[in-house]
């Protein structure tokens, strides 16, 4: 219901924007851009989903060697702990060893949340930077073509091709975005 309303009242909007303005003398244009075919067909887009499958398939691979290494180490904690023969020295030997594995442990998640959170910024900022392209685009293109108005195709029920100017953009923002790749922090240093 409210998809309805809102179109009735862009089709309304619409309607009044081809005849004469109450600001100018010439009828105003109109540009409809198909923002989710031109999101889904920018090579952007994909080259940032490879980056991602890649980044977290390295940072899982370099994440299972430490968990196996720390796992071993547990085992061999827990072999002394069983083994000892509770003198003081052991004891204390042992707690230092015990407090040394745990301290590991916390770095490496540390270093896990840190590498999420690189993950996620890095992907962040990648996708910020296409939507800034996208937007300057089109405004760009609106003003070089003197268009008055773009909408988003969703919500239009019924255009004329002529108006679609998806490709043109599309090209254009295809161009500005191929380099766009996620930046992979280094989570040693």
């Amino acid at each position: 219901m409210h998809k309805t309303i809102k179109t009735f009242l862009c089709i309304i909007f619409l309607s009044t924007m081809g005849s004469k303005s109450a600001f100018s003398d010439s009828p105003s244009k109109i540009a409809v851009v198909d923002f989710k075919k031109l999101w889904t067909s920018l090579s952007a887009i994909e080259n940032l989903k490879q980056d991602l499958e890649l980044m977290l398939k390295k940072y899982h691979q370099e994440f299972a060697t430490i968990e196996a290494s720390l796992r071993k180490e547990n085992e061999d904690l827990l072999m002394l702990a069983n083994k000892s023969t509770k003198e003081k020295s052991e004891i204390s030997s042992l707690d230092k060893r015990r407090d040394s594995f745990e301290k590991k442990v916390f770095d490496i998640q540390k270093k896990a949340e840190k590498a999420q959170k690189s993950v996620n910024k890095s992907h962040g900022d990648a996708i910020d930077k296409i939507k800034k392209i996208i937007d300057d685009v089109i405004q760009k293109t609106a003003n070089d073509q003197k268009i008055d108005l773009v909408i988003d195709n969703r919500d239009i029920l019924y255009r004329s091709s002529l108006l679609d100017m998806t490709n043109l953009i599309r090209k254009e923002v295809e161009a500005k975005t191929k380099n766009i790749r996620l930046k992979i922090e280094n989570i040693n240093g």
